[in-house]
């Protein structure tokens, strides 16, 4: 797909402009919409992080805003974060990851000299960053998860492609001290360090994923079926089955890699969650949690669960 990060950068700051006006310190666009091989629209979002003098309103109400008017101009998914210039420059020389890519792997669209600045800082991978990133590919797992008891074949290869690369993240901020610009750069990165098995699996997810989304929901009919007849029909010999399975493989290692310990296998999450569904009643799946071990959450009907994935 071919993307003018000029045009999105002209219309980031108009739209911000019109909310903020003087407020507006510096705008960068950011992440994969910078790499026009690496971009799809299928499965990533417009990264706009907007620096602000101060967030004159509610947040997450500012934000649904703003994204509806990204969307509808730009006809395509916004994924916009407002700061402070003093939150962001905390967060950047943390290694957050969102932060340092709207400085390294960016299109400045205003302020470039705020970025810049930043830039010549630099900025250092700390543990509670790299502890943020672990825990957001975990949660992600989780929202796989619940789209698979949904029949949502589309949104759980969606989840699965977001929850790699932040693992990927994760463990490259604790090996390497530093944030990939992406997943390529991920791969690489990880090839050479030595990490082969790691690379190959996340090229191999990402690659497959790319491939069957514009497929998905197409398998058995799912229309009518309850959670415990859609995991099973999910966890069959399929391609989808296969891609859950490496890429809790993956997460179990980025795990391993930056807390020294083991997170439960598949086997015991699998039964967890079949013991969730095997009454049929609606339920929702939640993961999350890195200390002292991952949460898998469990929602049904006057009824919360949480069980330590150890």
């Amino acid at each position: 797909m071919t993307v003018d990060t000029n045009y999105i950068g002209k219309v980031a700051y108009n739209v911000a402009n019109r909310y903020f006006r003087e407020l507006v310190r510096a705008i960068s666009i950011y992440g994969p919409i910078i790499d026009r091989n690496e971009f799809d629209p299928e499965l990533d979002s417009v990264n706009i992080m907007i620096l602000l003098e101060y967030i004159p309103y509610d947040e997450l109400i500012i934000v649904s805003s703003l994204e509806f008017d990204y969307q509808t101009i730009l006809n395509l998914r916004p994924d916009v974060s407002l700061t402070t210039l003093d939150m962001f420059e905390e967060m950047y020389k943390k290694g957050y990851v969102d932060y340092v890519l709207a400085v390294h792997n960016s299109h400045y669209a205003y302020g470039g000299g705020v970025f810049r600045m930043y830039r010549q800082m630099g900025y250092k991978c700390t543990e509670e960053a790299i502890l943020f990133s672990l825990e957001r590919a975990i949660t992600s797992f989780g929202t796989t998860l619940n789209s698979v008891l949904k029949g949502d074949i589309q949104g759980a290869l969606s989840s699965i492609y977001t929850t790699i690369i932040r693992a990927s993240d994760a463990i490259l901020q604790k090996k390497m001290g530093t944030v990939p610009g992406g997943w390529v750069d991920a791969y690489r990165s990880m090839e050479r360090e030595g990490m082969n098995a790691l690379a190959h699996t996340l090229r191999d997810v990402i690659c497959q994923v790319k491939k069957y989304i514009h497929d998905a929901n197409k398998l058995d009919n799912l229309e009518g079926k309850d959670a415990l007849e859609k995991l099973t029909i999910f966890m069959r010999d399929t391609p989808y089955r296969a891609l859950l399975i490496d890429t809790y493989g993956f997460i179990r290692e980025a795990w391993r890699i930056v807390k020294n310990s083991c997170m439960a296998p598949l086997d015991r999450l699998m039964e967890i969650i079949l013991d969730a569904v095997r009454d049929r009643l609606p339920t929702e799946i939640e993961k999350r949690g890195v200390d002292p071990c991952p949460v898998v959450r469990i929602r049904k009907p006057g009824v919360v669960m949480n069980v330590e994935l150890k």
